[in-house]
């Protein structure tokens, strides 16, 4: 499969058995923290890999749990999901991204097929709303 139609896919949120947001990136069945940095540093990672266009902490701007929001943000496809698969503080939020402008069914089949972001999916303990 070609980068084009198996685009890498990053997370930011919390993994399948802990409270807090991480970045990483989602590879076949592993997460990989990759302390990704983003544009207005926050405090977030103390390892700078790469920075990103976007503030993963603004999305979504639904406070429902549940609610799903999709962006496309110079040059990166966007899902924010509010809430997470296992931290119930407000404000938790479950966000998939990728690199490159796909529309929304294509990202939510990607997410969906990869192994590791589907766990993520099937363990909210809410409907989403894609």
């Amino acid at each position: 499969m070609s980068e084009k139609t198996n685009p890498s896919l990053y997370y930011f949120g919390t993994a399948l058995d802990v409270a807090g947001h991480y970045f990483f990136k989602l590879e076949n069945d592993r997460m990989n923290n990759k302390g990704l940095s983003f544009p207005k540093g926050g405090g977030l990672s103390i390892l700078r890999v790469k920075e990103w266009p976007f503030e993963p902490e603004e999305y979504p701007k639904s406070r429902h749990n549940g609610d799903a929001e999709f962006y496309q943000i110079s040059g990166y496809s966007i899902y924010a999901i509010c809430g997470s698969c296992v931290d119930r503080r407000p404000g938790c939020k479950s966000v998939f991204f990728t690199e490159g402008y796909i529309d929304k069914e294509d990202l939510k089949t990607i997410i969906l097929s990869r192994p590791n972001a589907k766990a993520i999916i099937e363990k909210m303990p809410f409907q989403i709303g894609w």
